[in-house]
């Protein structure tokens, strides 16, 4: 049996579930999320599986009925018997094209409404440009305040760069420079405590906060924030990282123990490798060793397996730019295993000994690529960062021989 409706103007935004449960006067609330989760309701030819899911102006919705489904006695609430389950059979519609599930779905509604709150942001910037509270003029008091307080804006509303967003995960871009993390054991110490370049940063100005900070005014009425890190990247590279919004989202953390999180990055290392693309497969322990190093090819050889792809991606006079896979992720990995080949990433201070020293101001790492499946389904996300300005300087500094 097949029922079709059409949802009209004044009825958008309510709920799916409850919305059909009014239609469909025969059947309870918990029957229709049972036709939910067995795949029977489409809507645009979509089939959706969140009861939770809101409608819109002129949604078409289809609920397919199995046989022997039964309908609610009056005044009492049926048994609710699971409607079977059809993730067997992609749905079609009639051309035979194969119909995205919910989560396709839900990811663009997502997108769309990033898109359009930054399109009403900045229109609104562009209202209030030129003119001080009220609508007079901006004067020089005015621009002068702004001018104590754009550094504030800028880091926690204007530079957090937000790739994709759903109720469970977060994908982000890190900046070079700023922690993913604030370090366990800097908590609580007096600034000038911290010694080291890295750790004389404001361990209060990482990426987690400024993430935290986003979903805060997101969601201004929600009574709690969750955010979890599900990995980092060292102060000094740059890059996309993935966080958690709900313990749904931590399951992503299974993928990155099992390694199946595809991770690239683009690095640029000391010397000119003939090689077009090698493996490195050497353990790597932790610890505290000279010179500030965190970790070192395990001399024993009993050390965590650590295994680096790595292959050619343009030569240069004395340095290479390379893309590098890790097939696991150790502390410092990239950088241990390149500087032991003897070819260490370009201002790499902490491992990179030897060869020319190169003007740039960090280690010139960038973590490109992000691939992995949805937590909450099956869905296959894949995001890309391009290089920032000053690894694309320096890669067109030393094409022309700089």
């Amino acid at each position: 049996m097949e029922h079709r409706f059409t949802v009209p103007p004044q009825e958008a935004g309510e709920r799916i579930d409850t919305w059909l449960t009014k239609k469909l006067g025969h059947y309870s609330r918990k029957q229709i999320k049972a036709l939910l989760d067995g795949g029977r309701i489409i809507v645009n030819r979509r089939r959706v599986l969140i009861a939770g899911w809101e409608l819109e102006p002129d949604d078409n919705i289809e609920v397919r009925i199995p046989p022997g489904f039964d309908k609610r006695p009056e005044g009492a609430e049926a048994p609710t018997p699971k409607a079977p389950r059809e993730q067997a059979s992609p749905l079609k519609h009639e051309h035979g094209e194969r119909v995205s599930t919910s989560i396709d779905r839900f990811l663009e509604r997502s997108k769309d409404r990033r898109q359009r709150a930054d399109e009403a942001a900045r229109a609104e910037r562009e209202n209030s440009k030129g003119k001080a509270p009220g609508g007079r003029p901006k004067g020089r008091g005015d621009r002068a305040k702004e001018k104590g307080q754009g550094e504030g804006r800028q880091k926690g509303r204007e530079w957090l760069h937000v790739y994709h967003e759903d109720r469970d995960i977060i994908v982000v871009e890190k900046p070079a420079g700023i922690l993913s993390i604030p370090p366990k054991r800097e908590e609580g110490k007096p600034q000038e405590a911290r010694g080291g370049r890295r750790s004389r940063r404001n361990s209060r100005d990482t990426l987690l906060a400024q993430v935290q900070r986003y979903v805060r005014r997101r969601h201004p009425d929600a009574k709690g924030v969750f955010v979890s890190p599900l990995h980092r990247l060292d102060v000094e590279t740059s890059g996309i990282m993935v966080f958690a919004l709900s313990n749904a989202g931590k399951r992503l953390s299974r993928q990155f123990r099992e390694h199946t999180i595809v991770r690239e990055y683009t690095a640029v290392v000391g010397g000119r490798l003939e090689k077009e693309q090698g493996v490195i497969d050497r353990p790597l322990e932790k610890g505290k060793y000279a010179g500030g190093r965190k970790t070192r090819e395990a001399e024993s050889g009993e050390g965590q397996r650590a295994v680096t792809e790595w292959r050619v991606k343009e030569r240069y006079g004395d340095a290479t730019q390379l893309i590098v896979r890790v097939r696991t992720g150790r502390t410092h990995q990239i950088r241990v295993h390149l500087a032991g080949e003897g070819h260490p990433v370009v201002g790499d201070t902490t491992y990179g000994e030897g060869g020319r020293k190169m003007a740039f101001r960090r280690h010139a790492l960038h973590a490109h690529t992000l691939s992995f499946k949805h937590p909450s389904g099956s869905a296959k996300l894949n995001f890309n960062s391009p290089l920032p300005e000053d690894m694309v300087k320096l890669i067109d500094d030393l094409r022309e021989g700089k």
